[in-house]
């Protein structure tokens, strides 16, 4: 009998390449013995069995006929009185293909920096490829590793050329076939025609005169082209101009092209009445335009939520993740797609637009600040898409008052020298953190501490804690490099660490909690399980210019970090979206940190309102201002390299 889990990734090749009418798969026979022994000794782990597409890098073998292998060993399970030989048989190393396969997994493992692509340097990634096949080879009988490496020595020149060859900065870069693919299919749903795509109707935008020209001139992009970019730093009224958009088109009737289909327009199956799918036939001969408000995160997703309460369009808008948008049962074609903080957006992101087949119509428009954190997955849309569109950018934040204004924008346009009015240099961590404090408890409005790095987060919050209590089961008040327990307790900010209470609070939520109640938890028939503490926890949750919620939390004292931890000092990365009365920036202790960039600095700054300090330890500001007036270079992609011509 074939091991259970080998049983299920062959079913799911019948499936992939046979249908549901395809072969029974892995019956018991005779032979079961002899196909055990086969496959656990030779192809447990590496095992082509694990091909399961052809663009899986996962595996350093690959069959000759990678989709159509599978399904012949499949019958030869079945059919076969020899099996185990005939298994070993389909198994072909030294080709083309294999090593392109090798050298995949070799350039995945170097990959850095966000980038999809690596740079070609002269047989750099061939010998690491080598010797990941090497290693993975067994040797046995015919089979040795120094006759292998002179079989293959003349096929890598073929089989790099199989790989996804692109320029970046005037370099030779390559990359996986599959994200080559996928970033030519993001590519061509950018250069559709307009008969392809929807165009939305003419929308009148009201606001400044900024507002008006770029709002003007990104949803004219929008008409003619199936796809716009809308950016602008923070607070320059990028969710004002999305709510008046998502009002005015929820007004809008148009005539019903798929009244009289005779095709479904989602799966491009025979239409009658209804369509195996799921899509019926509309009756009606007018319909409302069918909108997709997504965001990367569920955070983003719960803002975006909030603008559009506000335009009071009810549910005739979708608002949701692109994730949730790429599992979503659609019933009609979406004619619009609005991505709300796209700055976040990696390349999966652009996977989920292009392989929604609900999303092949839609119009994309895409919000964000490109000046805000790179995307945290490899590569990266909005940046390459923005300086290819050479669209207009709202510049001016009216989130911040008069004395901010400036130095934010002068921050934006790459001189990091803007902000050194606001350092502040102190002797250590001790000093900076008793500082921070009592500005902090004086200040009336919100107060954030913005981290660059993790460790000084972690270092702030364990200060507050022990000088706001001291409890002896509190990892922050021990000072725990990786603090886990803490003890509750009213007025204590915490941070949700999950989505288990979205929309209203999702994870990165920042909340004050306002009370705490402790239960003991009921003990087994026999008493000889300890009692329990079981925290109620009641957190006040609130989205900038809205009023708060409240959130209850049940939690063991055991597993309360699972749940929520202390916020006194959050990460930039958090912050992100977010604004506040007065902020307070901490930097690292070395201006060589890699967390030095003039995004993390602007995206820090940009959260504030009213007052904004930057603190130092040791270091006067003018030994960061140069690694802060760094910008991240653009990603290495294919899909920056395809832009031309879209």
């Amino acid at each position: 009998m074939i091991p259970e889990h080998h049983s299920a990734i062959l079913k799911l090749v019948r499936a992939k390449t046979m249908g549901e009418e395809g072969i029974e798969l892995c019956k018991e026979g005779d032979n079961a013995p002899q196909i055990r022994v086969a496959v656990e000794a030779r192809v447990k782990d590496r095992s082509p069995f694990l091909w399961v597409e052809a663009e899986d890098t996962s595996a350093p073998f690959q069959w000759v006929d990678p989709i159509a292998g599978p399904v012949r060993v499949c019958q030869m399970i079945q059919r076969s009185k020899d099996t185990p030989q005939a298994i070993l048989k389909q198994l072909e190393i030294a080709t083309v293909s294999n090593l392109r396969v090798c050298l995949e997994a070799a350039l995945r493992k170097q990959l850095r920096n966000g980038d999809t692509g690596h740079e070609v340097r002269e047989g750099a990634l061939v010998s690491s490829a080598e010797a990941f096949l090497l290693e993975a080879v067994e040797e046995d009988g015919d089979v040795t590793r120094v006759g292998l490496r002179v079989k293959i020595k003349g096929l890598w020149e073929g089989a790099l050329k199989e790989l996804w060859n692109f320029k970046h900065g005037g370099r030779s870069f390559v990359a996986t076939r599959y994200r080559g693919r996928l970033d030519l299919a993001l590519v061509g749903f950018l250069r559709r025609s307009q008969a392809a795509f929807f165009r939305i109707p003419s929308v009148e935008i009201r606001g400044n005169p900024e507002q008006k020209l770029v709002s003007d001139a990104v949803l004219l992009h929008l008409q003619e082209r199936g796809w716009s970019l809308l950016s602008g730093c923070g607070g320059a009224g990028k969710s004002f101009i999305l709510g008046q958009l998502a009002r005015s088109l929820a007004g809008h009737t148009i005539p019903n092209e798929y009244r009289q289909a005779s095709e479904c327009p989602l799966c491009r199956g025979p239409l009658m009445r209804y369509c195996l799918c799921g899509f019926e036939k509309p009756v009606s001969p007018c319909r409302s335009i069918n909108m997709v408000f997504a965001a990367p995160t569920n955070r983003a997703v719960a803002v975006l939520q909030k603008v559009l309460e506000g335009c009071e369009i009810g549910d005739k808008v979708i608002c949701c993740t692109l994730h949730a948008l790429g599992c979503m049962h659609h019933k009609a074609p979406v004619d619009l797609l609005v991505v709300d903080e796209s700055s976040m957006l990696a390349s999966e992101h652009g996977d989920i637009i292009v392989q929604c087949e609900a999303l092949k119509r839609a119009a994309l428009l895409l919000v964000g600040d490109d000046l805000q954190l790179t995307p945290v997955g490899p590569g990266e849309l909005f940046r390459p898409l923005l300086r290819h569109a050479q669209l207009p950018c709202l510049d001016k934040n009216l989130r911040a008052q008069g004395h901010l204004q400036k130095p934010i924008a002068g921050i934006r346009g790459g001189c990091a020298s803007h902000a050194a009015d606001f350092a502040v240099r102190v002797g250590d961590d001790a000093d900076r953190h008793e500082r921070i404090l009592q500005q902090v408890t004086s200040s009336e409005g919100t107060c954030q501490v913005l981290a660059l790095r993790n460790e000084d987060r972690i270092k702030y919050c364990c200060f507050a804690v022990k000088k706001h209590h001291c409890v002896q089961e509190d990892d922050y008040a021990n000072c725990k490099q990786r603090p886990f327990a803490f003890k509750p307790y009213v007025g204590e900010p915490v941070r949700f660490q999950k989505n288990t209470f979205k929309p209203v609070a999702c994870r990165g939520s920042i909340g004050v909690i306002t009370g705490v109640q402790e239960d003991i938890a009921s003990q087994d028939e026999n008493n000889q399980q300890p009692s329990k503490i079981v925290y109620v926890i009641q957190v006040s949750v609130g989205v900038a210019g809205q009023q708060d919620s409240t959130v209850e939390v049940r939690c063991f004292s055991g597993s309360i970090g699972f749940e929520l931890r202390p916020a006194f000092a959050i990460t930039v990365h958090d912050s992100q979206g977010g604004e506040f009365d007065h902020v307070h920036v901490l930097l690292p202790p070395s201006p060589s940190s890699p967390l030095c960039t003039l995004e993390m600095l602007y995206t820090a700054v940009s959260r504030s309102r009213s007052s904004l300090t930057i603190w130092s330890v040791s270091k006067d500001f003018s030994a960061f201002e140069e690694s802060l007036a760094r910008v991240s270079p653009l990603r290495a992609t294919p899909f920056k390299a395809m832009l031309q011509g879209v």
